[in-house]
C-alpha cells in the first residue's frame, strides 16, 4: 500500500471511529492556501480539527508529538482560515485533536493534542 492509499484507509477508519463516538463530520480533506486539514468534525459544541496518521510503533509520550509544531501551525492557520470563511468568526469553542492508526487494528484518540 503506497502513502496516499494509506493515509485514505487510515482517515476512512478515522472517520468511522469518530461517527461511532458521536462526531458530526463537517469536511474532510480541506486544502487552502494555508494548509490541509484531515477531517472537520462536530462534538457537541466543538468544532474538532482532526490529523490522522497511520503509523507502526509509538512510545509513552509520543502521541502528542506526533505531529511536528511546524505542521501544527498549518493546521490551525488553516482552521482559521475556515472558520472565518465558513462563519464569518473565529470565537468558538475549537479543539485539535490527532488520531493515530497503529498496526492496522489499533485507534489511539487522543484529544486537544495541540
Amino acid at each position: 500500500m503506497n502513502k496516499k492509499s494509506r493515509g485514505a484507509w487510515g482517515e476512512q477508519i478515522a472517520l468511522d471511529f469518530l461517527e461511532k463516538k458521536g462526531y458530526i463530520i463537517l469536511d474532510r480533506n480541506l486544502w487552502s492556501a494555508a494548509g490541509e486539514i484531515d477531517i472537520i468534525a462536530r462534538d457537541t459544541d466543538t468544532t474538532v480539527f482532526v490529523e490522522v496518521k497511520v503509523i507502526t510503533a509509538y512510545g509513552a509520550g509520543e502521541l502528542e508529538q506526533i505531529v511536528s509544531e511546524k505542521k501544527q501551525e498549518r493546521i490551525r492557520n488553516c482552521a482559521l482560515l475556515y472558520l472565518k470563511q465558513q462563519y464569518g468568526t473565529i470565537e468558538m469553542s475549537l479543539r485539535f485533536d490527532v488520531i493515530a492508526i497503529h498496526n492496522r487494528e489499533e485507534i489511539l484518540h487522543v484529544e486537544n493534542a495541540f
